[in-house]
């Protein structure tokens, strides 16, 4: 049976073919199944057959299974299909769930997804880390409501480099970098994806649009870009860049108290600022990739309770805009304010590095409340991170095989809409967990999976809400249901998930309503 959630996330794919329209529901009812392709379960369904509108020819020997899966095969190989085209519904679909809301947080960040093989590579791979390892860079833009409840992706950029300069030395090879326009530049995919969100912000006035990003798009083309904002588009980025500032008396930086602030730089005015207020947060710790890390961000930490203190100030910057920047219907102006909050960690533990965020943004600072929201937009960042590993990790998106990069990024597209589902229904049993769960599953799913959880009681009249139901499809996926579990996790949702669609397609073969659909 074709995928209610498929249906309505590839309605509208255009790929100059009708009959690769309709398989492209199919393929994603199939990745929405199996993630990594294996060929068991790629069995067809009578529905499925009834959309394609005809009986395949098999050649002798082959099975159903195994029939599907070489149209999958095809289906991603074919020139006609496009990562742009099958992402596109997906994309339309998640701005119209946008307009729902009065502010939407619009996260980028960047991933690399490796392919390399032991035996044979990857044809149109480039270089990741090193000349030695081989895939290709992924950065979509995916929009979540301030509760952390992912809507889907908006946008999606990747690229592949070219052979690692292992000749150049460091100050040769930034002399190259600062002769190059931002056009030129990987970092470009930052400027990308803050232009399509204003696009979609003037599109939509009735929704304000956050754009949140990590340290790396601190660029100053894209602080720029903020001076052609619309109204309704703000930023949130964490600044890795001590910028100067312009301090004579006309554009000091300022605090709460309008007091101007002689400082040179973004820290020396958070130094004069007061403390708004101060909290406790709970830092995850996390591994370093290598034993030698010397970034701070990236060192090795231990889980523990942060005490902050939160201190937030103005400041007056150049503006400085990219090439391509059209500005010939408008006036730039030449200077722009800035607001600046950040959160310092109070006494950190010996040898622990301390947390410290400093966050530019657009958004007004002059209460409490505000500021606080600025630093819970920017913990929501790592929810793509999540979705990351959901797309990796659970749906094995580096273990397919096949031989071509083409053929990855087609079914990289498919993937992502496959992990966003995921990750949806996992915030919203957790964050949302008295919607009814009709609203994302069918009657065969729920109904197959209260029988299976409780076989001894008639099913109820009702859908239960997402939170009951959610821990039924974690149960399914191995979830120990104790008071003092934790919440069920992404890649325990997805073990779930998959055992469901299989008890799905029994109920309604076999359950009570299935001689409507076969006669029984």
């Amino acid at each position: 049976m074709l995928a209610p959630w498929a249906i309505d996330e590839f309605r509208g794919v255009d790929l100059n073919d009708k009959r690769l329209n309709r398989r492209a529901v199919i393929v994603a009812t199939q990745f929405g199944s199996i993630g990594e392709s294996s060929p068991d379960a790629m069995n067809s369904t009578t529905q499925q057959k009834a959309t394609i509108g005809r009986k395949s020819k098999r050649q002798p020997g082959r099975t159903k299974s195994t029939a599907n899966l070489d149209a999958l095969y095809r289906f991603v190989r074919n020139q006609k299909v496009t990562p742009k085209a099958l992402l596109q519904p997906h994309s339309e679909s998640t701005v119209q769930r946008t307009t729902k809301y009065d502010r939407v947080l619009l996260v980028q960040d960047t991933t690399e997804v490796n392919l390399t093989k032991p035996k044979r590579q990857v044809i149109g791979a480039g270089p990741l880390s090193s000349n030695s390892s081989f895939g290709f860079y992924l950065h979509p833009l995916v929009a979540y409501n301030l509760a952390g409840v992912p809507l889907g992706s908006v946008a999606c950029h990747h690229w592949t480099r070219d052979a690692i300069d292992c000749e150049s030395t460091p100050e040769e090879k930034k002399l190259k970098r600062n002769a190059l326009p931002i056009e030129d530049k990987e970092s470009y995919r930052w400027l990308e994806m803050v232009r399509r969100g204003q696009e979609i912000a003037a599109e939509n006035p009735g929704t304000e649009y956050v754009g949140v990003s990590d340290s790396e798009s601190d660029i100053g083309e894209v602080l720029g870009q903020m001076a052609m904002r619309p109204e309704n588009y703000h930023l949130i980025l964490r600044a890795c860049q001590n910028r100067a500032i312009l301090s004579d008396d006309d554009s000091s930086p300022h605090d709460d108290s309008s007091e101007p602030l002689l400082a040179k730089n973004i820290q020396e005015a958070l130094s004069q600022g007061s403390v708004r207020y101060k909290a406790t947060t709970n830092v995850r710790g996390r591994t370093a990739k290598t034993a030698v890390e010397r970034r701070v961000r990236q060192q090795s930490r231990k889980d523990r309770t942060a005490d902050l203190e939160v201190r937030a100030v103005s400041i007056t910057i150049r503006v400085k805009l990219a090439a391509s920047s059209q500005v010939d219907d408008q006036v730039v102006p030449r200077t722009m304010t800035l607001n600046v909050v950040e959160a310092r960690e109070v006494n950190p533990p010996d040898g622990e590095p301390p947390i410290h965020w400093i966050l530019l943004t657009t958004l007004p600072i002059d209460t409490e409340e505000e500021v606080r929201a600025i630093i819970d937009a920017y913990k929501i960042r790592w929810l793509i991170e999540i979705l990351f590993m959901t797309l990796k990790s659970g749906l094995h998106l580096e273990e397919l095989q096949y031989r071509e990069l083409s053929r990855y990024l087609n079914a990289t597209m498919m993937l992502l809409v496959v992990a966003w589902r995921v990750q949806c229904l996992t915030q919203v049993g957790r964050d949302a967990p008295d919607t009814s769960c009709d609203e994302y599953f069918d009657a065969a799913e729920w109904k197959a999976a209260q029988l299976v959880s409780d076989p001894s009681n008639p099913l109820p009249a009702t859908a239960p809400t997402m939170g009951e139901f959610m821990i039924l499809v974690a149960e399914l996926g191995g979830y120990i249901n104790r008071r003092q579990q934790g919440p069920p996790g992404v890649r325990t949702i997805w073990r779930g998930i998959r055992r469901l669609e299989t008890l799905a397609t029994a109920y309604r073969a076999f359950g009570p309503e299935a001689h409507e659909t076969y006669g029984l």
